[in-house]
Protein backbone atom coordinates (compact mmCIF):
# COMPACT_ATOMS: atom_id res chain seq x y z
CA UNK A 1 0.00 0.00 0.00
CA UNK A 2 1.27 3.45 -0.91
CA UNK A 3 2.03 5.95 1.83
CA UNK A 4 0.29 9.31 1.36
CA UNK A 5 2.48 12.41 1.38
CA UNK A 6 -0.27 15.02 1.67
CA UNK A 7 -3.94 15.46 2.43
CA UNK A 8 -5.96 18.07 0.52
CA UNK A 9 -9.27 19.70 1.32
CA UNK A 10 -10.99 21.26 -1.71
CA UNK A 11 -13.69 23.93 -1.40
CA UNK A 12 -14.41 27.52 -2.30
CA UNK A 13 -11.79 29.88 -0.88
CA UNK A 14 -14.28 31.68 1.40
CA UNK A 15 -15.21 28.41 3.10
CA UNK A 16 -11.61 27.28 3.52
CA UNK A 17 -10.59 30.60 5.04
CA UNK A 18 -13.52 30.48 7.45
CA UNK A 19 -12.59 26.92 8.37
CA UNK A 20 -8.99 27.85 9.19
CA UNK A 21 -9.87 31.10 10.95
CA UNK A 22 -12.45 29.38 13.14
CA UNK A 23 -10.70 26.02 13.61
CA UNK A 24 -13.22 23.54 12.19
CA UNK A 25 -13.75 20.93 9.49
CA UNK A 26 -17.16 20.98 7.85
CA UNK A 27 -19.29 17.82 7.76
CA UNK A 28 -22.24 17.44 5.42
CA UNK A 29 -25.23 15.23 6.07
CA UNK A 30 -24.98 11.91 4.23
CA UNK A 31 -28.16 12.75 2.30
CA UNK A 32 -26.27 15.54 0.54
CA UNK A 33 -24.06 13.03 -1.28
CA UNK A 34 -26.91 10.79 -2.46
CA UNK A 35 -29.07 13.51 -3.99
CA UNK A 36 -30.58 11.55 -6.84
CA UNK A 37 -31.64 14.68 -8.68
CA UNK A 38 -28.02 15.57 -9.27
CA UNK A 39 -25.81 13.89 -11.84
CA UNK A 40 -22.44 15.60 -11.38
CA UNK A 41 -19.19 14.55 -9.71
CA UNK A 42 -20.30 15.27 -6.13
CA UNK A 43 -23.44 13.16 -6.15
CA UNK A 44 -23.39 9.37 -6.13
CA UNK A 45 -26.70 7.54 -6.43
CA UNK A 46 -25.11 4.54 -4.67
CA UNK A 47 -24.38 6.59 -1.55
CA UNK A 48 -26.28 5.22 1.41
CA UNK A 49 -26.84 1.75 -0.06
CA UNK A 50 -26.10 -1.28 2.11
CA UNK A 51 -25.57 -3.95 -0.53
CA UNK A 52 -24.93 -4.25 -4.26
CA UNK A 53 -26.14 -7.24 -6.26
CA UNK A 54 -25.68 -7.76 -9.99
CA UNK A 55 -29.06 -7.56 -11.70
CA UNK A 56 -28.52 -10.80 -13.63
CA UNK A 57 -28.51 -12.66 -10.30
CA UNK A 58 -32.04 -11.56 -9.36
CA UNK A 59 -34.84 -13.17 -11.36
CA UNK A 60 -37.88 -12.61 -9.16
CA UNK A 61 -39.09 -10.46 -6.29
CA UNK A 62 -41.33 -11.82 -3.54
CA UNK A 63 -43.40 -9.15 -1.76
CA UNK A 64 -46.22 -10.10 0.60
CA UNK A 65 -46.41 -13.56 -0.99
CA UNK A 66 -46.71 -12.05 -4.48
CA UNK A 67 -44.12 -12.93 -7.11
CA UNK A 68 -42.82 -10.40 -9.62
CA UNK A 69 -40.65 -11.27 -12.61
CA UNK A 70 -37.80 -8.86 -13.25
CA UNK A 71 -36.86 -7.66 -16.70
CA UNK A 72 -33.11 -7.78 -17.47
CA UNK A 73 -31.23 -4.69 -16.30
CA UNK A 74 -27.82 -3.41 -17.25
CA UNK A 75 -27.03 -1.78 -13.91
CA UNK A 76 -26.57 -3.39 -10.47
CA UNK A 77 -29.38 -3.50 -7.95
CA UNK A 78 -28.96 -1.23 -4.93
CA UNK A 79 -30.38 -2.54 -1.67
CA UNK A 80 -31.17 -0.20 1.19
CA UNK A 81 -31.69 -1.76 4.60
CA UNK A 82 -31.75 1.64 6.21
CA UNK A 83 -28.72 1.31 8.46
CA UNK A 84 -25.44 1.84 6.53
CA UNK A 85 -23.71 1.63 9.91
CA UNK A 86 -25.92 4.59 10.88
CA UNK A 87 -23.36 7.18 9.82
CA UNK A 88 -25.04 10.56 9.49
CA UNK A 89 -22.24 13.03 8.63
CA UNK A 90 -19.25 12.88 6.29
CA UNK A 91 -16.15 14.99 5.66
CA UNK A 92 -14.31 14.24 2.39
CA UNK A 93 -10.62 14.89 1.76
CA UNK A 94 -8.19 13.76 -0.96
CA UNK A 95 -5.00 11.82 -0.35
CA UNK A 96 -1.89 12.54 -2.44
CA UNK A 97 0.58 9.70 -2.94
CA UNK A 98 4.25 9.63 -3.79
CA UNK A 99 3.70 8.84 -7.45
CA UNK A 100 3.05 10.93 -10.52
CA UNK A 101 -0.24 10.91 -12.44
CA UNK A 102 0.06 11.08 -16.22
CA UNK A 103 -2.62 13.43 -17.57
CA UNK A 104 -2.46 14.87 -21.08
CA UNK A 105 1.24 13.96 -21.33
CA UNK A 106 2.05 15.90 -18.17
CA UNK A 107 3.21 14.65 -14.78
CA UNK A 108 0.60 15.76 -12.24
CA UNK A 109 0.39 15.53 -8.46
CA UNK A 110 -3.39 15.12 -8.56
CA UNK A 111 -6.16 15.03 -11.12
CA UNK A 112 -7.25 18.62 -11.97
CA UNK A 113 -10.85 17.41 -11.89
CA UNK A 114 -10.64 17.79 -8.11
CA UNK A 115 -11.16 21.51 -8.65
CA UNK A 116 -14.78 20.59 -9.35
CA UNK A 117 -15.14 20.64 -5.57
CA UNK A 118 -14.02 24.25 -5.26
CA UNK A 119 -11.62 26.88 -6.52
CA UNK A 120 -8.99 26.27 -3.81
CA UNK A 121 -7.51 23.69 -1.49
CA UNK A 122 -5.77 23.37 1.86
CA UNK A 123 -2.63 21.24 2.21
CA UNK A 124 -1.95 19.04 5.23
CA UNK A 125 1.43 17.30 5.55
CA UNK A 126 0.91 16.23 9.18
CA UNK A 127 -1.62 13.58 8.23
CA UNK A 128 -1.16 11.11 11.09
CA UNK A 129 -1.12 13.90 13.69
CA UNK A 130 -4.34 15.38 12.34
CA UNK A 131 -6.19 12.07 12.19
CA UNK A 132 -4.97 11.06 15.64
CA UNK A 133 -6.25 14.35 17.05
CA UNK A 134 -9.62 13.88 15.35
CA UNK A 135 -9.88 10.39 16.88
CA UNK A 136 -9.11 11.76 20.35
CA UNK A 137 -11.74 14.49 20.02
CA UNK A 138 -14.36 11.99 18.83
CA UNK A 139 -13.87 9.85 21.94
CA UNK A 140 -15.09 12.60 24.26
CA UNK A 141 -17.43 14.61 22.03
CA UNK A 142 -20.96 14.60 23.52
CA UNK A 143 -22.74 14.48 20.13
CA UNK A 144 -20.63 11.81 18.43
CA UNK A 145 -21.90 8.26 18.93
CA UNK A 146 -19.64 6.44 16.49
CA UNK A 147 -16.96 7.38 13.99
CA UNK A 148 -14.69 5.89 11.36
CA UNK A 149 -11.72 7.29 9.44
CA UNK A 150 -10.74 5.35 6.33
CA UNK A 151 -9.91 5.51 2.64
CA UNK A 152 -12.57 4.90 0.01
CA UNK A 153 -12.46 1.69 -2.01
CA UNK A 154 -13.37 2.18 -5.68
CA UNK A 155 -14.96 -0.85 -7.33
CA UNK A 156 -16.08 -2.06 -10.74
CA UNK A 157 -19.87 -2.06 -10.48
CA UNK A 158 -20.22 -4.44 -13.42
CA UNK A 159 -18.62 -7.24 -11.41
CA UNK A 160 -19.14 -6.31 -7.76
CA UNK A 161 -21.46 -8.18 -5.41
CA UNK A 162 -21.46 -7.59 -1.69
CA UNK A 163 -21.88 -5.19 1.16
CA UNK A 164 -21.71 -1.46 0.54
CA UNK A 165 -21.12 1.52 2.79
CA UNK A 166 -19.90 5.13 2.75
CA UNK A 167 -16.36 3.86 2.16
CA UNK A 168 -17.26 2.29 -1.21
CA UNK A 169 -17.76 4.18 -4.48
CA UNK A 170 -17.94 3.29 -8.19
CA UNK A 171 -14.55 3.24 -9.89
CA UNK A 172 -15.33 6.28 -12.07
CA UNK A 173 -14.78 8.35 -8.91
CA UNK A 174 -11.31 6.88 -8.29
CA UNK A 175 -9.56 10.12 -9.29
CA UNK A 176 -10.88 11.64 -6.05
CA UNK A 177 -8.56 9.38 -3.95
CA UNK A 178 -10.76 10.07 -0.96
CA UNK A 179 -10.18 9.74 2.72
CA UNK A 180 -13.45 10.03 4.58
CA UNK A 181 -14.29 10.84 8.16
CA UNK A 182 -17.74 9.43 8.92
CA UNK A 183 -19.69 10.24 12.08
CA UNK A 184 -22.85 8.96 13.65
CA UNK A 185 -24.38 11.93 15.45
CA UNK A 186 -27.55 12.86 17.26
CA UNK A 187 -27.95 16.20 15.48
CA UNK A 188 -30.04 16.88 12.38
CA UNK A 189 -28.04 19.74 10.85
CA UNK A 190 -24.66 19.97 9.16
CA UNK A 191 -21.76 19.99 11.60
CA UNK A 192 -18.65 22.07 12.22
CA UNK A 193 -16.09 19.82 13.90
CA UNK A 194 -13.92 21.99 16.09
CA UNK A 195 -10.18 21.24 15.98
CA UNK A 196 -8.06 23.62 18.08
CA UNK A 197 -5.18 25.22 16.17
CA UNK A 198 -6.28 23.75 12.85
CA UNK A 199 -3.75 25.93 11.04
CA UNK A 200 -0.93 23.87 12.58
CA UNK A 201 -2.06 20.98 10.35
CA UNK A 202 -3.28 22.77 7.23
CA UNK A 203 -0.54 25.28 6.62
CA UNK A 204 -1.34 26.63 3.17
CA UNK A 205 -4.30 27.58 0.97
CA UNK A 206 -3.78 27.49 -2.79
CA UNK A 207 -6.18 28.90 -5.36
CA UNK A 208 -6.68 27.23 -8.71
CA UNK A 209 -5.10 30.10 -10.68
CA UNK A 210 -1.94 29.87 -8.55
CA UNK A 211 -1.70 26.08 -8.60
CA UNK A 212 1.20 24.51 -10.54
CA UNK A 213 0.23 20.86 -9.96
CA UNK A 214 3.28 19.40 -11.66
CA UNK A 215 6.28 17.16 -11.05
CA UNK A 216 9.62 18.09 -12.55
CA UNK A 217 12.99 16.47 -11.87
CA UNK A 218 11.63 14.64 -8.85
CA UNK A 219 10.12 17.76 -7.24
CA UNK A 220 6.39 18.23 -6.74
CA UNK A 221 5.09 21.74 -7.25
CA UNK A 222 1.69 22.44 -5.74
Amino acid sequence: MQTPIALLKFAEIKYLEDSINNNYLFFNKIEYFSNKEKEDYRFDSYEGADEIIQSNQIKKLLINDREFDLAPKSSPVKIFYGNNENFTHICCLSLIYNSAIEIENKQRIFNPKLFEFGDSFLICLKISELLTNIDVICKTHPNIIKWKIDTVEYVDLKNYNGSWDVFHKPENYAYQTELRIALQMNIASTFKFNIPNLDTYFFKTIKKENCKNKIENGTAYF
